[in-house]
């Protein structure tokens, strides 16, 4: 049996101040989240995990590199496990975005789609792209458990296209890991576990934060 750890990055400021981060490159981990990448690291450091892909972003890189550091491996970069793009919205907090774009900005408190906004990913391309680049990591690394650090919207479209629920919400309510409830949000540095045995994917937790709880060594 395969085991695939699908795992959030660390908080960074942008986290902190609610900004649309998407795929600004150069945003790095704050002081909490290099705390919660630590712990993650600590939490995963006697899991066998025989590769590791991240998103190209440095916030996720960082993230993967303290996870990596116990087993001694290099990390594979994927841009597939980039975070969705909003376009001119990336780098806008939620207020600043609700002035600038107040009709795109309602849509998207309910929806989580962002219509008429060029260079904005829509939903169904961010499904697409998240769906083709886990397809394209588990198929050319068979019988390998395998870890992938990426970013929200792309870990809650990655256990979507595996659980057959449908894009958008409800994303906001908090599961603590229990998959009876609806919800996929994804809290900074949580981990997602999916089983493959070469033929039916099962996904066994869901954001599960309670290595944070832990101390750093």
């Amino acid at each position: 049996m395969q085991t695939i750890f699908l795992v959030r990055h660390g908080e960074t400021q942008w986290n902190a101040e609610k900004r649309m981060q998407g795929q600004i490159q150069h945003i790095m981990l704050n002081e909490e989240g290099i705390r919660q990448s630590r712990l993650l690291a600590k939490r995963l450091a006697d899991e066998k995990i025989d590769v590791i892909y991240s998103s190209p972003q440095e916030r996720a890189l960082q993230t993967a590199e303290m996870i990596a550091e116990p087993h001694g491996l290099s990390i594979i970069t994927h841009a597939g496990l980039a975070e969705r793009t909003h376009g001119p919205i990336d780098g806008l907090s939620m207020d600043e975005f609700r002035k600038k774009y107040p009709k795109v900005c309602e849509e998207y408190m309910k929806t989580r789609e962002i219509r008429g906004i060029e260079g904005a990913e829509t939903l169904a391309q961010l499904s697409s792209r998240a769906a083709a680049a886990f397809k394209e990591i588990v198929q050319q690394n068979p019988k390998k458990n395998i870890l992938i650090v990426s970013h929200g919207g792309l870990c809650k479209n990655i256990i979507r296209a595996l659980t057959g629920l449908p894009s958008g919400p409800p994303d906001l309510a908090d599961t603590k890991g229990d998959l009876k409830k609806p919800s996929l949000r994804q809290h900074n540095c949580c981990i997602n576990v999916i089983k493959y045995d070469g033929k039916r994917f099962v996904v066994e937790g869901i954001d599960d934060t309670s290595h944070l709880e832990m101390e750093v060594d």
